[in-house]
């Protein structure tokens, strides 16, 4: 299953205060996909042990870089949001080309198993390129998710229990 059906997945997740609708919303989502997928999306909605591939601050300043924005805007808006990886998904609304929208259906197995872990072989010139490379190519419904992935910051209300209901 795409990253797309995740990111929806998140979306309804985290705007759903009942247990019983998130439950509802987990079934079917579980009962769409691959179990690898499902496997990846239990991982991720735990929380448990998120691996950090970049920092927050190293995400803000590489944004900063690639679209010239000053250090100090980016900086006030996170100290009004207090997340970085939302930060950065809300100042990547339209500065990403999208005629170049190649990922739209990369799934969350290919992502976190092959794109994101491929990034730690990169040097940082390289490593950068590749992210602005990712931004550009993954539709923009999908940068937080990616975002928070990157900088092991992807929490959601969902416990254990509430996924072996």
């Amino acid at each position: 299953m795409s990253l797309k059906k995740f990111s929806e997945l998140f979306g309804d997740l985290d705007s759903i205060n009942s247990t019983n609708n998130k439950i509802e919303v987990l079934k079917n989502y579980f009962l769409s996909n691959d179990p690898i997928d499902n496997s990846w999306a239990i991982y991720l909605l735990t929380g448990k042990s998120n691996k950090r591939f970049i920092s927050g601050r190293y995400l803000k300043n590489l944004f900063s870089q690639i679209y010239e924005y000053p250090q100090w805007l980016i900086d006030t808006c996170y100290l009004k949001v207090g997340d970085s990886a939302e930060v950065i998904t809300l100042l990547l609304k339209n500065k990403t080309n999208s005629r170049k929208k190649k990922l739209s259906n990369i799934s969350l197995n290919e992502l976190l198993s092959e794109t994101i872990p491929a990034l730690s072989k990169l040097n940082e010139e390289e490593k950068n390129l590749e992210i602005k490379n990712l931004w550009e190519t993954l539709p923009e419904d999908n940068h937080l998710i990616f975002n928070k992935i990157l900088t092991g910051t992807f929490r959601v209300g969902v416990s254990i229990g509430l996924i072996t209901i």
